[in-house]
């Protein structure tokens, strides 16, 4: 059986004053989705289709807004807490209010996906980060990042 799967990951992102870095760790547990955990004990392989992202909200001020950029970021993940991080995906002077007014998920060229669906055929629990700069503060925006999986499981 194969079945494909979106699994959501919400990041809160904050600059204030004139720090102008961004950070934020997310734990998450694959198996929270219901389809995961259906199948946990017979997954046979998992492979990322693709990885997107969408600016779910944003915080500013009026004045900045439309020429708030996130000037560089990172998207990564480990398995444990003291492990080196695995880089996914760059950004690179993203408009930010452009891609809050879209509301839509947008795909990014990504890497080192195999290594993700692997981690995600442990079944443990990751920690993401998205980590980078904006042009301008005070700033709070909240982002998702989108895993489209497939998954195939063997029958009983």
């Amino acid at each position: 059986m194969t079945f494909t799967r979106n699994l959501d990951v919400s990041f809160l992102l904050s600059s204030m004053g004139s720090a102008k870095s961004i950070s934020e760790k997310v734990v998450y547990d694959p198996l929270d989705d219901e389809e995961l955990d259906k199948y946990a004990n017979r997954l046979q392989t998992i492979s990322i289709i693709a990885l997107a992202y969408k600016v779910d909200s944003l915080v500013t001020s009026p004045d900045n807004k439309q020429d708030l950029l996130l000037e560089t970021g990172t998207l990564s993940y480990t398995e444990n807490e003291n492990d080196t991080p695995v880089v996914l995906a760059h950004f690179r002077n993203l408009n930010v209010a452009d891609l809050y007014a879209q509301q839509a998920f947008v795909a990014f060229p990504s890497e080192n996906t195999d290594l993700l669906a692997a981690s995600l055929m442990t079944k443990k629990t990751l920690r993401f980060y998205i980590t980078g700069t904006v042009n301008q503060t005070p700033v709070t925006l909240g982002v998702t990042v989108r895993l489209n999986i497939e998954a195939k499981a063997g029958l009983i």
